[in-house]
């Protein structure tokens, strides 16, 4: 089942997110900076990294958001408006969700969340097979 959020859902939601989302982040531009400088971490060092990697996806998953730009600290929350699913959209320094966008569209062509979208959204809550 995959968990939906309303936008007040998933801005409480940012409690736990934002923090994993700096940690991945943080984790993303480590790796990106040693590639810059021509420095190779070691094996273990490499699997060090996954693993770190792997754990931050895996947070996100079990609050039910996903990160689809890690680099840039984007995160997108399930969710409906009038009945058909979108992504509730938020990035690292926003304090809110306040951005939306449909399923196949990318973050760039989020929209404001309206006064509209949030009586539409508010029956929404649920979980989905």
């Amino acid at each position: 089942m995959v968990k939906t959020f309303t936008a007040h859902e998933a801005s409480k939601a940012l409690i736990l997110v934002k923090d994993i989302t700096e940690d991945l982040r943080g984790e993303m531009e480590t790796l990106i900076l040693l590639q810059s400088k021509g420095v190779f971490p070691t094996e273990t060092e490499c699997k060090r990294h996954i693993e770190r990697l792997k754990h931050h996806f895996e947070e996100l998953k079990q609050v039910g958001c996903v990160s689809r730009e890690p680099q840039e600290g984007r995160i997108d929350f399930p969710s409906f408006y009038r009945d058909e699913p979108v992504f509730l959209c938020w990035e690292l320094g926003e304090e809110e969700v306040l951005h939306w966008h449909g399923i196949h569209e990318e973050h760039k062509g989020r929209r404001e969340i309206t006064d509209e979208f949030l009586s539409e959204n508010s029956k929404n809550s649920t979980a989905i097979a």
